[in-house]
């Protein structure tokens, strides 16, 4: 079999393999991959996309359901950007509406200041609990909450307002400890109350077209179906006393965006069950002819099953990662294979849950639901992130040990040419069409079952094919080979939202 061809160029490894399973094989770093797809998509136009996701309600712990659209979200930001697109990664913070002043007032009768000072988001979810069970029995209860959101938005009273902007200022302050502990940003935020005030503009909109009418005192707008123009729609605007929906929000929300960053697509990480609010988005502006319609996609998942909210049943994702860093601990202290010293435990074990959460959620499909399991997601062995990240930390350290092993210009073939070496080669081939299928049905689920499937070949090859021991032509073979392979393994990680560990 003829001989591999090499070459180095600064950081930059390549290397043409003449196999029989393909003509050639052409990997390179992770900085090389990303510059080659972006010329691709260069070439074939560059769009400025929004991407619109996570978006938790104020004043209420970061819930392990809000996990999916913050993790797909931030995944699927990472591959349109890997593709060259203009991506504006954005956070739409949930901090108005009834909800709130269900937790004002229930906050004035049930709050106490020493815990919302020592765990605030956890006290005001315990307190929104209270508030929400006396505002389903008790209809005097729901009339105080109505009345207090409308004191709010009317701006009538000073201290609902003071007391909105502090929970406000809690909340935010604990969601921020909580995404860099995640390794998530955004490049922009956004809230409802932002566009509270131009809703009024929305109306009058609206006004003008004479698709406005009143119903028991709200006011409604009738709109044709977009998706079949023999419908028509009737949809609330505004409630009976003027207050805004999460409906008018969002209207005069896609409005200025369209006029501050002139996007070509705005994507919605939202649950499925949101779509009849999307779908009447859309046809409001299908109604108005503003074509802006045809770029607002609603990115649907499925939900994590057996968790509720506003019952108090939760599982709070803090709780959750803090258990997935417990368990990684121990698993470090006590494992003899452990290369860092004992100051990084901590960090290394938070990584670790927080890798093993994500790939938890990534291993299954974006619209599917799925019930949480703790000891799936936080399993040392099988198709997890820990295992990955082992994988990747080990490949890693053996690099490092043949540091010295310099490349030539050409590679002894036969070194690798076995059948763990060419299924290894095979899943590296594989790259180009799980990155173009995961782009294109912007399904991060893909990119993670690859991994697996990589992981497997690497772990696999790694044991068939060592290079302590063998002549230099042998090792420079091997070595090239699983350089190829970290590369990869460790672009499809970042892609999916991972830190890779070079060590562990």
């Amino acid at each position: 079999m003829p001989a591999a061809s090499s070459k180095r160029i600064g950081q930059t490894f390549y290397i043409d393999l003449p196999m029989k399973i393909n003509n050639k094989v052409n990997l390179k770093d992770k900085n090389l991959i990303v510059e080659r797809w972006q010329q691709r998509n260069n070439d074939d136009g560059r769009q400025k996309i929004i991407v619109e996701y996570s978006s938790p309600n104020i004043a209420k712990p970061f819930h392990v359901g809000n996990l999916r659209s913050t993790i797909i979200g931030n995944s699927v930001a990472n591959l349109l950007q890997f593709y060259g697109n203009d991506v504006l990664r954005m956070n739409y913070l949930g901090d108005w509406g009834t909800q709130f002043a269900i937790l004002s007032l229930a906050f004035d009768r049930f709050g106490d200041p020493d815990q919302l000072r020592r765990a605030p988001l956890k006290h005001l979810f315990d307190v929104y609990v209270e508030g929400n069970r006396l505002c389903e029995s008790d209809i005097g209860w729901k009339n105080l909450a109505k009345n207090r959101f409308y004191q709010l938005e009317q701006s009538n009273d000073s201290k609902i307002y003071e007391q909105w902007c502090e929970f406000r200022r809690l909340s935010c302050e604990e969601l921020e400890k909580l995404y860099e502990r995640l390794a998530i940003q955004f490049d922009c935020y956004e809230s409802e109350s932002m566009y509270s005030g131009a809703v009024k503009d929305v109306i009058e909109i609206l006004q003008q077209r004479q698709l406005i009418k009143t119903i028991d005192g709200a006011t409604w707008t009738e709109v044709i179906d977009h998706n079949d123009e023999r419908k028509k729609i009737s949809i609330p605007l505004l409630k009976n006393d003027g207050t805004s929906l999460y409906l008018t929000r969002d209207l005069a929300a896609v409005l200025n965006r369209r006029k501050q960053f002139g996007f070509d697509r705005m994507l919605y990480v939202v649950d499925s069950s949101q779509w009849k609010h999307f779908n009447n988005l859309k046809n409001i502006l299908y109604t108005l002819h503003d074509p802006v319609y045809r770029n607002l996609e609603h990115l649907k998942f499925g939900r994590i099953l057996g968790m509720s909210t506003r019952k108090g049943e939760a599982i709070f994702l803090d709780d959750v990662l803090n258990e997935a860093k417990h368990r990684a601990l121990e698993a470090i202290q006590t494992s003899q294979n452990t290369k860092i010293s004992a100051e990084q435990y901590e960090q290394i074990a938070d990584i670790l849950g927080v890798t093993a959460i994500i790939v938890h959620d990534l291993s299954n499909r974006r619209v599917s639901e799925y019930r949480f399991n703790w000891n799936r997601a936080l399993r040392m062995n099988g198709n997890t992130g820990i295992s990955l990240q082992y994988t990747h930390a080990r490949l890693c350290n053996l690099i490092k040990n043949f540091n010295d092993c310099h490349c030539s210009s050409s590679l002894d073939i036969t070194a690798i040419d076995t059948i763990e070496g060419r299924n290894l080669i095979n899943q590296i081939l594989m790259f180009d069409e799980m990155i173009d299928q995961a782009y294109d049905q912007l399904e991060p689920s893909i990119l993670t079952n690859y991994l697996f499937n990589l992981k497997t070949a690497i772990n696999r090859a790694n044991q068939e094919l060592t290079i302590k021991g063998q002549t230099q032509p042998i090792q420079q073979a091997r070595l090239s080979l699983f350089i190829c392979a970290r590369n990869v393994l460790n672009q499809c990680m970042r892609l999916i939202g991972l830190q890779p560990l070079e060590s562990m």
